[in-house]
């Protein structure tokens, strides 16, 4: 019970004292959103997915202002954002808008044969019962 009403209090001081950071991401070359993007803070256990629109919402300690936020999804480089960048004194919501470059991925041909008898066996057998 003392553990459960430590993690409580907890994440009511990170909620209560934290800076909410919002944004959204999108594609660099076309501006269409980058639908459930990682968003991650490095150093931290604390990750979220963007939204179908590429929206998120992060919400973090105010005494953590040497990290970096990282994104990324597949198809994506990933990109990287510094905290102190974003966050102030003041405690304000800071809203973060991410565009990130397509990346693709050249690999061989995958050539796939086939035997005509295997299937001519497999219907012989299918007709039989």
């Amino acid at each position: 019970m003392k553990t459960l009403t430590y993690i409580i209090f907890s994440l009511m001081s990170i909620f209560a004292n934290g800076q909410k950071i919002t944004g959204r991401i999108t594609n660099r070359e076309t501006g269409e959103p980058v639908p459930f993007a990682n968003v991650m803070i490095v150093g931290k256990n604390l990750n979220t997915v963007s939204d179908s629109l590429g929206n998120f919402t992060v919400i973090i300690s105010n005494d953590f202002d040497k990290g970096r936020l990282q994104f990324s999804s597949i198809g994506y480089e990933q990109k990287s954002v510094k905290l102190r960048k974003t966050i102030s004194k003041n405690r304000q919501d800071y809203t973060v808008n991410i565009r990130l470059v397509p990346k693709t991925y050249q690999i061989p041909e995958v050539v796939v044969y086939g035997q005509r008898s295997t299937i001519a066996r497999i219907n012989r057998i299918k007709n039989s019962y």
